[in-house]
């Protein structure tokens, strides 16, 4: 350097250590200078360095998340008319990659539902203005209707003027699916007085139907949430039962319940859980099809205590004849047959009283 053969570098970033081991970043300069002599000026630039390779690295961690999130989020510049920034998920989630947003191409124009862009365009005026918005439209992607939920914000200056406007963008196409499905549900089971409850593994019951309500006291805002053992107060042994076929096994299950109502009043019911897989075969959610049968199970049991009481009579009567020495049988004048006759029979006539059942007029034989 000194003798002319190389050109002094003007930027040289070289990595020092210091008497004590500290790493230090010191840019230098060199010059020739007469007499074959070279001045060099270093500037510690170690913090400089440092924030650099902070920058770098929340830029590459930015970088990892916004490509693995789903979600799409831009920053749109409002008085150049134009997109600063928005992720590489737009082209899965609304249907046109980066390059289509930096170009002067109008996303509302090209993919909104026609009978959505009236709502679109009523919103990009609202944040204009100042204001945010949260809407839901409908886009068309490769020939399908997509459901899209988009949030904006106004950004605003040192002046309170409106300059840029930053927005999340989301795909809830099987959310409003579940929606609709839930509303043809309702609409199917409002008038059935069955109950009908769907639930999910974790986050408990989301909507029960009228009946539900007439049967056991309950609102949905009282028991959404909450799992409905907890609610219906199953027993544990049930419980531990069905999360098994159920919630483990994502099999089906039908059994005869004991749940309480609001007011503490017990009801008998027959119940199928049906389970309800999504497309990778995990349990999303089920439902809960229940009769209430506790008037028919008050019935068969009034039922069970009057066969058990008619068979203590019938007993009881059967001893009574017992005891009686006299001959004596039972005639049905409707259907014209004999239903009993006493065991003394045998004893009087010398044949069996089946023979008078038999043949009602064989008693005469014997006299």
């Amino acid at each position: 350097l000194a003798k002319g053969e190389r050109e002094p570098s003007t930027e040289n970033i070289v990595e020092h250590k210091t008497k004590d081991g500290e790493t230090k970043w010191i840019y230098w300069k060199d010059k020739s200078v007469q007499n074959n002599l070279v001045l060099s000026v270093g500037q510690d630039v170690t913090s400089l360095k440092l924030l650099q390779a902070k920058v770098e690295k929340d830029e590459a961690n930015f970088r990892q998340i916004n490509e693995s999130v789903k979600d799409v989020f831009y920053l749109y510049n409002i008085e150049a008319r134009k997109y600063e920034y928005i992720s590489p998920s737009c082209e899965a989630v609304m249907g046109a990659p980066q390059s289509f947003f930096y170009s002067d191409k109008k996303h509302t124009t090209n993919f909104v539902l026609e009978e959505d862009r009236k709502k679109v365009l009523e919103a990009e005026k609202l944040v204009n203005q100042g204001e945010s918005y949260d809407i839901e439209y409908r886009v068309i992607l490769n020939g399908e209707t997509r459901w899209l939920r988009e949030r904006s914000y106004p950004i605003f200056d040192y002046d309170n003027k409106v300059i840029r406007n930053s927005g999340i963008c989301q795909d809830v196409t099987e959310r409003k699916l579940i929606e609709e499905q839930t509303k043809i549900l309702s609409l199917v089971t409002s008038a059935t007085p069955n109950y009908v409850l769907i639930a999910e593994p974790e986050n408990g019951i989301q909507w029960v139907n009228a009946a539900f309500n007439t049967t056991f006291g309950y609102t949905l805002e009282e028991v959404k949430g909450k799992q409905p053992s907890e609610i219906l107060q199953t027993s544990d042994a049930t419980v531990a039962e069905i999360d098994k076929t159920v919630i483990e096994n994502s099999m089906p299950y039908k059994g005869n319940f004991i749940h309480y109502k609001k007011s503490g009043e017990r009801v008998h019911a027959e119940v199928d859980i049906i389970p309800i897989l999504n497309e990778e075969g995990i349990l999303e959610k089920y439902f809960v099809l229940g009769i209430d049968i506790t008037q028919r199970h008050n019935f068969e049991q009034a039922l069970i205590e009057k066969e058990r009481a008619l068979a203590s009579s019938e007993e009881n009567f059967r001893e009574l004849i017992r005891s009686v020495n006299e001959v004596f049988w039972l005639n049905d004048l409707v259907e014209k047959k004999i239903v009993f006759v006493s065991q003394r029979y045998k004893d009087v006539f010398g044949v069996e009283a089946q023979t008078l059942i038999d043949d009602p007029r064989s008693w005469s034989d014997q006299i």
